[in-house]
């Protein structure tokens, strides 16, 4: 690669990274258009196998990586988008999850949802992670295995609030799963 290519790729990234931490104050559903285009674009370069394991959710899947050597053999797919709240996700899942009839499905969300700047409430969290299962089971002709994982630990400086929150947005998802939908 040309330190020209470089220099491009650099400031490429760097403006997506502008643009993520821009959409992760929105409250907009399809705040998001911009990156899920991207999916689209890589779809078309190369088409994922049906029956993938598809991870989604706010940036630590984003950011993830090495996803597909951590999780190798298994086949799977990185759907995850900036700083993202559950309601995003479900706008979006018709495009990032629905189209590959994955097999599982992991969910990464609520921190955002509760740290925000508009902060969600426990039960906005729950209503958001129901909507975001209805949205995959309706649609996908085999009901996928779904995950859903909320940060255990957030960041130190909180006064306790946000982990409390988490605490009680997870409650109600694990009574509701009765084992059908694993959390992690």
């Amino acid at each position: 690669m040309s330190i020209w290519q470089d220099v491009k790729k650099f400031l490429a990234e760097g403006f997506d990274i502008v643009r993520m931490i821009q959409c992760s104050l929105s409250e907009k559903p399809h705040a998001w258009d911009w990156s899920i285009a991207k999916f689209g674009a890589q779809d078309r370069l190369r088409p994922p196998p049906p029956g993938v394991i598809v991870f989604t959710g706010s940036s630590s899947i984003t950011f993830w990586g090495t996803l597909e050597q951590d999780m190798a053999p298994l086949p799977v797919i990185n759907r995850g988008f900036g700083g993202s709240k559950i309601h995003q996700v479900v706008h979006y899942a018709d495009r990032i999850v629905i189209p590959y009839h994955p097999r599982a499905v992991v969910l990464f969300a609520g921190t955002n949802d509760i740290a925000g700047s508009k902060p969600k409430t426990a039960r906005q969290v729950f209503d958001g992670y129901l909507a975001f299962v209805k949205a995959i089971t309706v649609r996908c002709p085999k009901r996928p295995s779904i995950t859903f994982r909320s940060r255990r630990h957030l960041p130190a400086g909180n006064d306790g609030r946000l982990s409390a929150k988490r605490i009680a947005s997870s409650k109600p998802i694990q009574q509701q799963t009765h084992g059908c939908i694993s959390l992690i």
